[in-house]
């Protein structure tokens, strides 16, 4: 067999990339046409124009990769509750906590007392003194009247209250003695503003401890809050 001749070399030299120290220590220049895109090319070396992303590199001596610093400003808030004992609050007087009013322990007590027990009639609940807690205000005896209730409802102050109402269901199969537990709000007119607005946003917190209440009642004044109006929903 004949040896085939040997493959011509490339007709166009091959050079050497520069090295990386070299490449970034040249100076690039910036030739502008009107109309066309902003170039650069290389004073030494080869190779085509690169584009300028932006004309803030015209002679600028690249020895050192551009840095970029991004300055934020952001502000937290915490909300953290410091108690002058230094100690957190028994988990019992913080059943539970709405709009920074807690239920203490002893107003579960006398509902579970009325519902299970049957020894009450009826509980009347207040805000304490310092609006930090709801706590009993008065407990009726099992023999007291709705009118005992009534009598207990301030003119010019909020309250809850539940009611444990008697009466009898008549059917097909005579009658039936039942029974219904209501949660009252009381918010007379001429109550204080900021102080229906605390019992108000607090309500739900309250009725969530009081597992049993069946029926809610809300009243502004005394012809509202009447043992027939009750009776009403028992039909």
């Amino acid at each position: 067999m004949i040896p085939l001749p040997p493959a011509p070399s490339s007709t166009r030299p091959e050079q050497s990339a520069p090295s990386m120290s070299t490449a970034t220590s040249q100076r690039l220049h910036v030739r502008v046409h009107p109309r066309t895109p902003l170039t650069l090319s290389r004073r030494h070396g080869h190779g085509p124009p690169i584009k300028s992303p932006h004309p803030t590199l015209l002679n600028q001596q690249h020895s050192s990769p551009p840095t970029i610093s991004f300055q934020s400003s952001y502000q937290f808030q915490f909300s953290t509750q410091i108690f002058s004992s230094g100690q957190p609050p028994d988990p019992s007087t913080m059943a539970n906590s709405v709009s920074g009013v807690a239920v203490n322990e002893e107003c579960v007590k006398a509902f579970q007392e009325l519902r299970a027990d049957r020894k009450h009639r009826f509980v009347v609940y207040k805000m304490d003194d310092d609006a930090q807690q709801v706590v009993v205000d008065k407990v009726g005896a099992l023999d007291a009247t709705f009118d005992d209730l009534a009598a207990a409802m301030p003119a010019d102050d909020c309250r809850y209250a539940v009611y444990d109402l008697d009466f009898v269901s008549e059917d097909s199969a005579g009658e039936t003695p039942r029974s219904k537990i209501f949660f009252i709000h009381w918010s007379p007119e001429s109550a204080d503003a900021r102080n229906k607005m605390l019992y108000a946003s607090s309500t739900e917190g309250l009725k969530k401890e009081l597992d049993g209440v069946q029926i809610d009642v809300q009243a502004t004044d005394a012809s509202e809050l009447t043992l027939d109006i009750l009776k009403d929903y028992t039909t």
